[in-house]
């Protein structure tokens, strides 16, 4: 009866532990991301647009999370006379 009563109790955990392990997500947007500049720049900074600036401009990048998101890495990418350069 002990081995019955101690299968049963262990039957019953293992139920309990795979039903805690299930998660339930949701989806949320997208970070919002901006870009200002400190040096003269003509161009569109909208999403998508083109920025032309001298040599070495100064720039910040700000991403914001949403929705209790986090961030755990950012890149971005410069593009100039047709050479790229990937950047964390």
């Amino acid at each position: 009866m002990a081995n019955v009563r101690s299968s049963v109790f262990i039957a019953i955990q293992i139920l309990l532990v795979s039903w805690t392990s299930i998660g339930i997500a949701t989806g949320s947007n997208e970070p919002t991301t901006t870009i200002s500049f400190q040096t003269p720049h003509s161009g569109n900074l909208t999403d998508g647009g083109h920025v032309f600036v001298g040599q070495n401009p100064i720039f910040s990048l700000t991403s914001t999370p949403s929705n209790n998101s986090t961030i755990l890495n950012t890149e971005y990418e410069i593009i100039s006379n047709g050479n790229t350069a990937s950047n964390n």
